[in-house]
């Protein structure tokens, strides 16, 4: 009997062992399946980690070429179109921004050349630009456009440029002659023809040497006088006159000759009846040689061919007088 209870005690013994001893390995599986599942966890966190640096390393870097590419290439899109626009407009039917992904969508771009700032606009998008008017087609062509004098926003085309302010200087003073009531008046340009008249006349001074009695000395001295040829008659009319009133100026708003003519006009004392004025052929065009200079310079820089040098057409202009008579 007692050796029947040592061995179920034995036997007891023996089964709590295997217990444990399947506890323990039941334990050391649970261990070893719960470091495996925090590595592979980890490795995984490890993984979306690295990746999301590599991400944002590779956003960094597009964003950086990105930018630096908006800063060369310089696109205008609709949102940020200008409000003020400089004195250059080039309107452009292509260019090889338009094939430049960072400037898709772009209604233009900003150039500067010469030292001057430049507007390029699409062709096609004219009219994404507010306000602007362009000079003498309503629809611009492909060309450079230089800023009016007077009216603002007011663009034209620089092949034409000269010629239109001509134009507008002309048919303002026939717009003169008629508010002050004029029954005749001719405007013609005159041109200096750059020849001198000399003539020689004998200049006697006494002078004194040291030493010496005073004696004569002959001194030749040249008469220079500019001479003119006219050009061509730009108008001329006459009508049946009227009561003075006063015009509106816009190119000549600075000149003094007409202001005068007009205040004389309006005086109710002593009126004037006839007068001839030489005028300043390029009063209004706005552009000096300095500006002609670099709207060359841009043109060169462009690539753009024009009728002429515009430097060479300013200059042309300031050898120019308009003869304006008019009678009342």
């Amino acid at each position: 009997m007692k050796n029947k209870i040592k061995d179920d005690n034995k036997q007891s013994k023996k089964q709590n062992k295997l217990v444990k001893t399947k506890n323990v390995f039941s334990a050391a599986a649970d261990l070893i399946l719960d470091t495996s599942k925090m590595a592979i966890d980890f490795s995984k966190e490890v993984s979306h980690n690295v990746k999301k640096v590599f991400d944002d390393v590779n956003t960094n870097l597009q964003d950086n070429s990105t930018r630096k590419k908006l800063e060369k290439y310089k696109p205008i899109f609709i949102d940020n179109v200008p409000n003020n626009y400089p004195k250059i407009l080039y309107v452009v039917d292509y260019n090889n921004r338009m094939k430049i992904k960072e400037c898709e969508g772009a209604v233009g771009f900003y150039e500067n050349i010469s030292n001057a700032e430049v507007v390029c606009i699409y062709q096609s998008d004219f009219d994404k630009f507010p306000n602007i008017e362009f000079y003498p087609n309503n629809t611009p062509v492909a060309s450079v456009y230089y800023e009016h004098p007077i009216v603002k926003n007011q663009y034209i085309d620089i092949n034409e440029y000269f010629e239109i302010l001509n134009k507008q200087r002309v048919n303002e003073l026939e717009e003169i002659a008629i508010s002050l009531g004029a029954k005749y008046f001719r405007v013609r340009i005159v041109e200096s023809t750059k020849s001198s008249d000399e003539t020689k006349t004998d200049a006697k001074v006494k002078i004194k040497l040291p030493n010496q009695d005073s004696t004569d000395l002959s001194i030749d001295k040249k008469n220079e006088q500019n001479n003119y040829r006219v050009i061509g008659i730009e108008s001329e009319m006459r009508l049946p006159g009227g009561e003075p009133k006063a015009p509106e100026l816009r190119l000549w708003s600075k000149d003094e000759s007409i202001n005068n003519l007009i205040k004389q006009r309006l005086s109710d004392y002593n009126r004037i009846q006839s007068k001839i004025y030489s005028l300043n052929y390029n009063t209004g065009t706005g552009i000096k040689e300095k500006e002609a200079a670099q709207i060359d310079g841009v043109l060169k820089g462009l690539k753009i061919g024009v009728s002429g040098s515009v430097q060479k057409k300013v200059k042309e202009e300031g050898r120019k007088r308009l003869e304006y008579c008019i009678e009342f």
